[in-house]
């Protein structure tokens, strides 16, 4: 929208009268209305032949049919901003239009006023500075492990805060885990939209509508939590999981990725755009043998050599095994040690990280020494950039050599 002419805008509803009473209003606020017509395919094609800055949908049932609208205008006119309208007040109305590309959902009839404060928000939205554009790149940490309950997201959700409230980053946890994503009850939280959403969302989101799709936690990390129904994720690609993880380090210093403890999808796209992993293991034998074969198929698979960090946590006081046996099976000679900390347990149980809850535990402590060294590392900002091009040239095929290599070690070691 420019000041030297008025801004073009279009008008989708079947009901005549109303659109004809919304265009009247529209015009009246100096607007110039250059598409006027009920949905269906060939009046949809006519509103995507006029390119308004500005679309109004009516949002109606059947449902489907208003979708369909959304989608399509959404797709043909990616730079148009879509304001749809509905006589509902129910929640998943709101939800199917957002999520179908509709910037904002006013009720209808709509007001005067707003749409005023749809078009202002357009507006500051249209002069925000496009994502990315800034040329910076946060440095992502994927945190995985081939195990459950070895304290993988423990770790994740206690690194975001040290790094938000110790070291005064910005910072974004995303929840990854397409099975049990346990972000948000760890932090006692969730997010207006989830990892799911804003994945596939992810071509119809500006940096400000991105950032309304998060929640702020008391450390003053951003999250981005999982879904609470498994079935969100069936239909997000994994070119959308690293797509989004991109977006997030656009716009924050680090993204913190949770990973479920299995391999999938998920966790190969973490894998693939991360500048550190850190690959979580306790002493449990079966944890420490899965951790070996991942980190065999890294190096393989030509994963970049330094960029790994094995975290040894303890999630009981003694299970027979040391820091120290463990350095011979996985063939490292520095690992990071997490101690046992009962402080942990009560933390995860008040859905409070344990380095708010309890900073000078054992635990905490280390936990705080792991943000400052990866808020430290020298010329980390060249390093990081440099890692980065890397990741786009190697990831097309990243993903399916690392999960051949999986499955096929796993099917040798089974037999």
């Amino acid at each position: 929208m420019t000041e030297s002419s008025p801004t073009s805008v279009a008008v989708v509803d079947d009901d005549a009268e109303a659109r004809s009473r919304l265009c009247a209003m529209l015009e009246s606020e100096g607007l110039a209305v250059v598409a006027s017509v009920p949905h269906g395919a060939a009046n949809v094609e006519r509103v995507r032949a006029e390119a308004p800055e500005v679309i109004f949908v009516a949002f109606e049932d059947p449902a489907l049919r208003s979708v369909q609208t959304l989608d399509f205008l959404g797709r043909a006119l990616p730079g148009s901003a879509i304001l749809a309208y509905s006589a509902s007040e129910e929640v998943s109305v709101f939800q199917q239009a957002i999520r179908a590309g509709a910037r904002h959902l006013l009720h209808a009839p709509p007001k005067i006023s707003d749409i005023r404060r749809a078009l202002a928000s357009v507006a500051e939205n249209e002069a925000a500075p496009e994502i990315g554009s800034s040329g910076m790149v946060g440095r992502v940490i994927s945190v995985v492990g081939q195990k459950g309950g070895i304290g993988k997201t423990a770790l994740s959700v206690n690194l975001a805060s040290a790094l938000a409230y110790d070291r005064k980053a910005s910072v974004l946890i995303v929840d990854f885990d397409t099975a049990f994503g346990d972000v948000g009850l760890a932090m006692d939280m969730t997010s207006p939209s989830t990892a799911a959403q804003a994945a596939q969302d992810l071509p119809r989101l500006d940096a400000a509508a991105f950032k309304e799709s998060l929640s702020e936690h008391r450390s003053g990390a951003y999250v981005l939590s999982a879904p609470a129904h498994v079935g969100e994720w069936l239909h997000v690609q994994p070119a959308e999981l690293e797509a989004l993880v991109e977006l997030g380090a656009s716009l924050f210093d680090y993204v913190v990725v949770d990973t479920p403890g299995a391999y999938n999808d998920a966790v190969a796209a973490a894998v693939s755009v991360s500048d550190n992993l850190l690959i979580v293991t306790s002493l449990e034998v079966s944890s420490v043998k899965n951790t070996s074969l991942l980190l065999a198929i890294l190096e393989a698979e030509g994963y970049p050599e330094g960029r790994e960090q094995v975290v040894v946590n303890n999630t009981v006081r003694d299970i027979g095994l040391a820091i120290t046996d463990a350095v011979a099976v996985l063939e490292r000679r520095l690992m990071w040690n997490i101690p046992y900390d009962p402080a942990m347990r009560i933390a995860s149980a008040e859905g409070v990280p344990v380095v708010l809850l309890k900073p000078n535990s054992p635990a905490s402590m280390s936990i705080r020494a792991l943000a400052r060294r990866l808020t430290e590392e020298p010329e980390r900002l060249d390093r990081r950039r440099t890692l980065r091009a890397e990741t786009l040239n190697r990831r097309a095929n990243f993903r399916a050599r690392l999960r051949t290599a999986l499955s096929r070690d796993r099917i040798a070691a089974a037999g």
